[in-house]
């Protein structure tokens, strides 16, 4: 990647050659543009890689400049990646645990705000295969748009807590009629079936699909979905 100064007469040059070629007079380049909050990794001029502005920030001996990139970067844009990008600079110099312990903090408390979920804390749970900690994110903030994964790995362990996972989307579904809907519906309330009879909870599954069945006998094409699934 490639960025330009703003002074007069300054080169075109990769982001780590401006510290080796401008010592300190290149730094504020830097600064402005993190300040501007151009960090990310679509490539072109205008963006700033965070691992490398960290690696010039690092090489310059501004270990605290560096850490404030890689931090900014997760809480802009939280997800395994950036927590794995915080840490591989960490752990080097002895930082990983606290590091981690900011990262985990700052996950949750944007979990915790008004549109938040807990999906990136279930994400970062299940990548380290501790299913505990991803069923205590899910919940406290809900597990969002990892639902699905935290199913998946639940499913021998916690085969009734996977299978209620399911039950919100098929509920929504059901808000209005759309046969097209119908054979993914019933399609999941198999899998709920098997997952209630893997922990021996087959009458609560039978009570809720007759539930099902009560509230919306009078839709013709749900009823034949749910028929050929046998339920």
């Amino acid at each position: 990647m490639k960025f330009r100064g703003e002074s007069q007469g300054w080169p075109e040059l990769p982001l780590s050659g401006y510290a080796a070629a401008l010592g300190e007079q290149g730094l504020p380049v830097y600064r402005k543009a993190v300040a501007e909050n151009r960090l990310g990794s679509q490539g072109g001029g205008y963006w700033l890689d965070p691992a490398d502005v960290a690696e010039t920030y690092l090489a310059a001996g501004r270990v605290d400049d560096a850490f404030a990139v890689l931090r900014q970067t997760l809480a802009g844009h939280p997800g395994l990646p950036s927590l794995a990008l915080l840490l591989r600079f960490a752990e080097p110099l002895g930082r990983a645990e606290s590091e981690r312990a900011w990262a985990l903090s700052t996950l949750e408390e944007q979990a915790a705000g008004r549109f938040g979920t807990g999906a990136v804390l279930v994400e970062i749970a299940l990548a380290e295969k501790d299913l505990d900690a991803a069923w205590a994110a899910a919940e406290r903030f809900g597990a969002g748009y990892r639902w699905q994964e935290l199913a998946k790995a639940s499913r021998t362990k916690r085969p009734r807590a996977a299978a209620d996972l399911y039950r919100p989307g098929i509920e929504d579904r059901l808000t209005h009629p759309n046969s097209k809907l119908y054979p993914g519906i019933a399609a999941d309330l198999a899998t709920i079936r098997d997952l209630y009879r893997k922990a021996g909870d087959e009458a609560d599954f039978g009570a809720y699909v007759a539930g099902i069945r009560a509230t919306y006998g009078n839709r013709p094409a749900l009823m034949a979905a749910l028929a050929k699934r046998r339920l």
